[in-house]
C-alpha cells in the first residue's frame, strides 16, 4: 500500500495517511477518511483550508482558522485580532468602532458631555449644549437664570434679568449700579454718593453702591428735577431744580410755605425778627431799625454778658467769654483806660447783616471750635457730622441751601486748618461772620481818634503796673474737679485768680 515508504504500510481508513504513528505521514483520523494536511494529518477539513475541522476556529470558512481574542471574528478580520471588545475601526483613527463615539469620523472619538458634538470641536466638551433645565427654550449654557423659566438674560451683569415680566426683572438693564425704580420716573433707587446716607428713610428700597448712577434723590415720588445732582424730586416750574431746594425769589408767588406772620414785608424764613410790632419799620431781615446815633457798644456788651438768646453765652459759658475779652483788653491794655477809645473793642456781636437761621448754626460752629480746638481729630469729627446734619435738614426744608453753602464753607476750611490756627480762630467772632461790620465811615471815625489817642501824654508803666501780673508758667495751680481746669491764685491771698490755658500751658487771668 505504500510501496515507497517503508515506515508506512497499512491505511485503514482509505484516506492515504499510513496507521503507523511513528512513520512517515502518519494518519492522526485513522478511522476518518479525512483531508487535512496541516497540523494534524488525515482529519476532516469541511473548508478544504488545510486545518483539520478540530483545530480550525471556523471550519467551514476556508479564510479564517483562528480567533485569537474569542471575539467571534477570524484574525484575518479582526483589526483589534486581541481586543475582543473591537474588532473593526471604519474611520481608520485607531479606535474601534465600539469605543468610537464616532466611527466614521477620524477627526472625533469622544463627547464627554453626550450632546452630540466631539470633544475636539465642542466648546464646552463636559458640559451638555442643549440642556434646558427650566425649559424656557434657552439652553443651560447660554441661559443666564437656567433655574428660572422667566429669566434667561442679564445684559448689565447684576443679577437682575432683562424680561420685564418674569422674576426680579431690571428696570435698567444696561445700568449694572441700578435695577429698581419704585416711583417710576427713571432714575434708581439705588445710590452712590455717600452724603445721602444720612437723609435715606428706612421705609426706601435701594442701596448704597459706591459710584451709581441714575440715582434718585426722591425715590418715593415720581420727579422730574434734574439738577445739581439731585434727579427724582418734584420740580414744579421745570427748571431742573428740586422743588425743596429752590430758593423762593418773590414772596408774592403763590405758596402756602411762604408765611409772614408779623406781616412786616419779609417771609418767616428770612425774618430773623418774626414778631415784630405792627407798623415798625424794620430793615431785609426783618428787624427793627435802630437809630444808629445809638451806643452800639454798651448794647452789645449788655447781649454778650447776660446769656438771653445769645447762643454764644448758652453754648461756651461766660467764663470763656470773659478769658477771650480779657485777652483782647489786655492787647489794647492803653486804649482800654480811655473810655473815649473803648470803641475800638469791636469783637461783640454788632449790627449783625446774618439771618437768624444763619446766626444760630455759625454760633453753633464756632463753639464746636471753641471746645474742640486743642483736638483736631475729635473737631473733624464732629465738623463732619455737622456737615451731616446740615444736609439732612436742608433735605428736610428746615434750613435754606445759602445757610448749608455758607457752613460748608467754612467746615471744609476748617477741615484744613492747622492746629495753631484753630486757636486763634476760635475765639473770632469776625471769622464766623458774628462781629459786628463798620462801614468806611465808622471806620475813618475810629482810625483819626486812634491817632489822636497816641498824642495823648500817659505814662505807659503805669498803666501796665495797674494789670495783675501773669504768674510763671512753671508755677502749678489746683485742677478743678468740676471742671478740669487748672486755677492759681497770685499773689497767694490777693483775690487774683489765672486760669491755664490748656493749649498753650500759660496762664491767663480768670474774672471770677
Amino acid at each position: 500500500m505504500f510501496p515507497l515508504d517503508s515506515t508506512q504500510w497499512h491505511d485503514t481508513d482509505g484516506d492515504g495517511f499510513g496507521d503507523n504513528p511513528n512513520g512517515t505521514d502518519p494518519d492522526n483520523c485513522i478511522e476518518e477518511f479525512g483531508n487535512s494536511t496541516i497540523g494534524r494529518l488525515g482529519c476532516l477539513d469541511d473548508d478544504g483550508d488545510g486545518w483539520a475541522n478540530i483545530d480550525d476556529a471556523f471550519p467551514f470558512n476556508a479564510f479564517e482558522t483562528t480567533d485569537s481574542d474569542g471575539d467571534g471574528v477570524g484574525d484575518n478580520l479582526d483589526m483589534f485580532p486581541l481586543d475582543g471588545n473591537e474588532t473593526l475601526d471604519s474611520d481608520g483613527d485607531g479606535v474601534g468602532d465600539n469605543a468610537d463615539a464616532f466611527p466614521n469620523n477620524a477627526s472625533e472619538t469622544l463627547d464627554s458631555d453626550g450632546d452630540g458634538l466631539g470633544d475636539n470641536s465642542d466648546p464646552n466638551p463636559f458640559q451638555h449644549d442643549f440642556t434646558d433645565g427650566d425649559g424656557d427654550t434657552f439652553p443651560d449654557l447660554i441661559d443666564a437664570f437656567p433655574e428660572d423659566g422667566s429669566q434667561w438674560s442679564d445684559t448689565d451683569g447684576d443679577g437682575f434679568g432683562d424680561n420685564p415680566d418674569g422674576n426680579d426683572s431690571d428696570a435698567f438693564i444696561t445700568a449694572p449700579s441700578q435695577w429698581n425704580d419704585s416711583d417710576g420716573d427713571g432714575y434708581g433707587d439705588n445710590w452712590g454718593d455717600s452724603a445721602w446716607n444720612e437723609t435715606r428713610m428706612s421705609e426706601w428700597t435701594g442701596i448704597f453702591i459706591d459710584g451709581a448712577l441714575l440715582s434718585d434723590y426722591c425715590p418715593d415720588v415720581n420727579g422730574n428735577s434734574t439738577a445739581d445732582g439731585y434727579a427724582g424730586c418734584l420740580d414744579a416750574d421745570g427748571n431742573g431744580i428740586a422743588d425743596m431746594f429752590e430758593q423762593m425769589e418773590n414772596n408774592t408767588e403763590t405758596n402756602d410755605s411762604v408765611i409772614d406772620s408779623d406781616n412786616d414785608g419779609v417771609s418767616d424764613l428770612e425774618d430773623a425778627c418774626p414778631e415784630t410790632p405792627a407798623g415798625a419799620q424794620v430793615n431785609t431781615i426783618g428787624c427793627v431799625v435802630v437809630d444808629s446815633s445809638e451806643d452800639d457798644t454798651t448794647s452789645a456788651f449788655e447781649s454778650f454778658f447776660s446769656g438771653d438768646g445769645d447762643p454764644v453765652a448758652t453754648t461756651v459759658g461766660i467764663g470763656a467769654i470773659l478769658l477771650a475779652l480779657f485777652s483782647l483788653l489786655q492787647t489794647n491794655a492803653v486804649a482800654a483806660v480811655l473810655p473815649d477809645t473803648f470803641r475800638w473793642v469791636q469783637v461783640l456781636r454788632n449790627n449783625s447783616k446774618l439771618t437768624k437761621e444763619e446766626l444760630n448754626e455759625l454760633t453753633y460752629l464756632q463753639s464746636l471750635v471753641q471746645a474742640y480746638f486743642d483736638s483736631p481729630d475729635e473737631l473733624n469729627e464732629e465738623l463732619q457730622d455737622m456737615k451731616s446734619d446740615l444736609t439732612a435738614r436742608y433735605t428736610n426744608n428746615e434750613i435754606k441751601k445759602e445757610t448749608r453753602e455758607k457752613l460748608f464753607t467754612l467746615i471744609d476750611e476748617l477741615l484744613h486748618t492747622s492746629p495753631d490756627e484753630l486757636e486763634r480762630i476760635a475765639h473770632n467772632d469776625a471769622y464766623f461772620g458774628l462781629a459786628g461790620t463798620i462801614d468806611s465811615k465808622k471806620r475813618t471815625e475810629l482810625l483819626e481818634e486812634k491817632v489822636a489817642m497816641r498824642s495823648i501824654p500817659i505814662s505807659l508803666d503805669s498803666t501796665l503796673t495797674s494789670m495783675p501780673q501773669v504768674p510763671n508758667l512753671e508755677l502749678k495751680g489746683v485742677v478743678s474737679a468740676e471742671d478740669g481746669y487748672e486755677y492759681l491764685e497770685s499773689p497767694s491771698g490777693s483775690g487774683v485768680w489765672f486760669i491755664r490755658n490748656q493749649s498753650s500751658g500759660e496762664w491767663e487771668q480768670w474774672l471770677q
